[in-house]
């Protein structure tokens, strides 16, 4: 994570809950020890890049809840999907929640990863 990215991030958190800073800094932190991306911090997402993006952690201050979007070529059946939206391209993006940094399991990290692979 590049400074500038790191600056972003830090802000972005300190204006959100400090449950979503834990979750946050799970999925990255996983993240970052297996594949290279970028930051695109904004209002209330942040996008996890390669060249384009292929994760996106989403927050609703109303919510309890941090949710998590990545792509997919196949419909993912898994109950913790609990949405999957088909566009007109040839990926699918899948949403889950996350309540928890306990819910940041291999599974999240491995769709998330080849998300990446995907769009690579």
């Amino acid at each position: 994570m590049t400074a500038k990215e790191n600056q972003s991030l830090l802000h972005f958190l300190a204006n959100n809950k400090e449950h979503f800073t834990e979750v946050v800094m799970c999925i990255l932190n996983e993240l970052e020890k297996e594949i290279k991306f970028t930051l695109k911090v904004q209002k209330a997402s942040i996008q996890l890049c390669s060249i384009v993006p292929f994760a996106v952690i989403c927050f609703r201050r109303s919510m309890a809840h941090v949710f998590v979007e990545f792509y997919n070529p196949v419909i993912i059946d898994n109950p913790r999907i609990i949405r999957t939206i088909i566009k007109s391209g040839p990926l699918i993006i899948h949403r889950l929640y996350v309540f928890s940094s306990n819910e940041i399991d291999t599974q999240l990290i491995t769709w998330i990863k080849n998300s990446y692979l995907i769009v690579k």
